[in-house]
């Protein structure tokens, strides 16, 4: 064994200390780094339709998420709503990474921000914290409130959004559903309440009412179309409005029985942000056989959707148009990667293509066949062209909540074809043979990875699709802007005459009604979904 010094005691002594100094500054610093790295929300509301007792706050309100990001430390509900009083219920508060140690809890007012220390602590994890409140002479007052969360170790504070205390015995709900998913711009459907004291004996009071609102704008009255109770003392409602169309960024409802106001309830509708457009029409094809109305098709796409005096859910859009000579390859694929870079989870990615599709073995019986679209510059072969494969990696290397609308009017997107003198058949046959493109997919292996994909095709995997010289289009396209107003107005065409928003859907049912020789085809990756493709919808009700 190694004899030890005197120096070397000291020399390492002295090393332990420089380590613990330097570790002392280090932790000072993270810790000033992390004050005031907190988050909080807030939201607005309208008056009530009748006034609100006195006792209760000015202005009842309750959110159910805040806006701190999931993918950090954060709060994602609260309760709708609390009775002021109430000692004995546990409250659980849901969240993210709150960690395994515990840390603080503290019931704070919005108006004044003063705590309300009664709080007590019975269960932390990661993802939820359950309270209760200490016994008190007087319990919660009425009023706006939300909780603060210190996580231990830090004096970063996490506040959720406000929700709402009422007096003892007034209606509360809790919770709401829809019996289908809403839709922008179409009518509110069926909402089922979830609350308490909503009424008594069975029956409704005589001024019973659930009223909505959006973005804060005028009330409008529900009808009730059902009631019942639970054997837990549960209420529930079933209420519509079949003339109430969802317009906006933010739903909230609540209710009034016997002159008493409930808590009021929000929910984020469904959004489109900013509109990215890329319309793509080729008739001057370098090497393979020209069309004539391609690049009319693009054209007037474009116009009637980006270019709508009364279509404000394209305001603002971004819009790229490629027409013959621009739209080769590496310029379509440039375009998409350009928008792919700017893209949030909220905006939406629009492609509209009209030009030559082909296919790899059209005849094999396989849907999910390798499909093309064909830029200006294809030789005919497979690596010329725009595989399903690459635009479905194009689309997967998007956020998977941007909303993706792609509208293809070429041979083998899907559908039918008939014998007319005046129809050209927009396709090319690949000099490559069946045997040397293998089939790895066609646009219905999109799949969940690409996330919400709305597609619309001309015709089947198998078929021919048409562009005609009587109308001047394809014969898709021609249909579809019957639908969407050719010039530019939502009632230049047939579609929902007296409304002002089409979906995707709608337009596809109108034009497919009327197309001949061929079959257009519509998926989505959301099963039963749809999503708005032109009207006025951000205007508040």
């Amino acid at each position: 064994m190694k004899e030890i010094s005197i120096l070397e005691v000291f020399t390492f002594e002295t090393q332990q200390i420089k380590k613990i100094f330097f570790t002392l500054i280090y932790l000072t610093i993270v810790s000033l780094t992390a004050v005031g790295c907190g988050a909080s929300s807030s939201s607005s509301v309208p008056s009530s339709p009748v006034k609100t007792d006195a006792s209760t706050s000015q202005s009842q309100t309750s959110e159910t998420t805040n806006s701190l990001p999931v993918t950090s430390s954060g709060i994602k509900t609260v309760p709708a709503a609390l009775y002021s009083g109430s000692t004995t219920s546990d409250i659980t508060i849901s969240g993210s990474l709150f960690g395994t140690k515990q840390g603080t809890v503290a019931l704070t007012s919005y108006e004044t921000g003063n705590e309300i220390s009664f709080v007590r602590i019975k269960n932390w994890s990661q993802n939820s914290i359950t309270i209760s409140f200490s016994p008190s002479s007087t319990g919660i007052a009425a009023g706006e409130y939300r909780f603060k969360i210190t996580l231990p170790g830090t004096t970063t504070s996490l506040y959720s959004s406000m929700f709402n205390v009422i007096q003892p015995n007034y209606p509360i709900i809790n919770d709401f559903s829809f019996t289908t998913k809403p839709v922008l711009g179409k009518p509110l459907p069926n909402v089922i309440f979830q609350g308490r004291n909503l009424w008594s004996d069975q029956s409704l009071p005589p001024d019973f009412a659930i009223y909505a609102s959006v973005d804060n704008g005028t009330p409008v009255l529900l009808q009730i179309k059902s009631y019942y109770s639970d054997s837990s003392g549960t209420q529930f409602v079933t209420a519509q409005n079949s003339s109430f169309l969802l317009k906006g960024k933010q739903l909230m409802f609540w209710a009034i029985s016997n002159s008493k106001n409930s808590n009021r309830i929000t929910s984020q509708l469904p959004s489109i942000g900013k509109i990215y457009a890329l319309f793509v029409g080729i008739n001057d094809y370098w090497y393979v056989t020209k069309l004539n109305y391609s690049v009319p098709d693009a054209a007037a796409m474009k116009q009637s959707l980006a270019e709508s005096q009364l279509n404000n859910l394209w305001s603002g859009a971004e819009v790229t148009l490629l027409t013959d000579g621009a739209a080769t390859k590496s310029n379509i694929f440039a375009a998409i990667d350009s928008i792919s870079s700017k893209l949030t989870p909220e905006d939406c990615f629009f492609m509209f293509y009209s030009g030559h599709g082909t296919s790899a073995n059209p005849d094999s019986g396989n849907p999910d066949t390798e499909t093309y679209i064909c830029p200006v510059d294809t030789f005919a072969s497979a690596a010329d062209c725009i595989s399903s494969s690459e635009l479905k990696q194009k689309l997967s290397a998007m956020p998977y909540d941007v909303q993706k609308i792609l509208i293809f009017d070429s041979c083998y997107s899907g559908g039918f074809v008939g014998k007319s003198s005046d129809l050209t058949a927009k396709y090319i046959t690949l000099k490559d043979t069946p045997e040397d493109v293998p089939d790895t997919g066609g646009f219905k292996s999109i799949g969940l990875s690409a996330g919400n994909v709305f597609f619309m095709t001309a015709s089947k995997y198998s078929e021919l699709s048409y562009e005609s010289s009587s109308l001047g289009h394809g014969v898709l396209t021609y249909n579809l802007l019957q639908g969407l107003g050719a010039s530019g107005s939502v009632f230049g065409g047939a579609i929902l005459e007296g409304h002002d928003t089409i979906t995707m859907k709608e337009a596809f049912n109108y034009a497919a009604a009327r197309v001949s020789g061929q079959t257009p085809q519509f998926f989505t990756t959301v099963s039963g979904d749809d999503i708005p493709l032109k009207g006025s919808l951000y205007t508040s009700y």
